[in-house]
């Protein structure tokens, strides 16, 4: 019931089987216990549960229990609500849920944050070229050959000579292909 969900706390949140929560009912649940969900309770939320959280619960999630967050049909503002040290630990699967669209809403601060490991997951095509500018080369790095692939020209016109540095002959041979 409402009464229960508002009646949950740090101690015992982590234990909630929360996929069995009507989406209505997950606004019962207070934001700052969200924090406190296990990492495979986020995992299990439907992208319907995710899409009807408010922005204070996404606010609430962590580093240790956003990285399987279903992303699909999230909307720009509660994309951006994301804390960008959070947002750098959603997994490749976690942000292979973005739409190219919803990929032109991820902050600066939150592209910045991705690493070699996850950023295979992004949808480049979404990303400006300014952005595409600030991310590590190391990032650039890890860049899958599909994505460098799939680079629009003004994108690639933005890669620094550090970034260009951290492709492989892979990487690079599809750039001059």
């Amino acid at each position: 019931s409402s009464s229960q969900l508002q009646a949950l706390t740090a101690n015992n949140i982590a234990e909630l089987a929360i996929e069995g929560v009507a989406t209505g009912k997950l606004a019962g649940i207070d934001s700052a216990d969200f924090a406190y969900l296990s990492a495979a309770a986020v995992g299990r939320l439907s992208s319907s549960q995710v899409q009807n959280l408010s922005a204070e619960q996404l606010k609430s999630l962590t580093t240790a229990n956003i990285a399987d967050l279903k992303m699909m049909g999230l909307s720009s503002a509660k994309i951006q609500v994301l804390d960008a040290e959070e947002f750098g630990f959603l997994s490749a699967n976690a942000l292979k849920t973005l739409s190219t669209e919803q990929v032109g809403y991820i902050t600066t601060a939150q592209l910045n944050k991705l690493v070699s490991s996850n950023v295979t997951g992004l949808a480049l095509e979404g990303v400006s070229s300014a952005d595409i500018k600030t991310l590590l080369p190391n990032t650039v790095g890890g860049l899958s050959t599909q994505q460098v692939k799939g680079l629009a020209l003004s994108q690639v016109q933005g890669l620094s000579t550090s970034q260009i540095d951290k492709l492989a002959t892979q990487q690079l041979s599809v750039l001059t292909s």
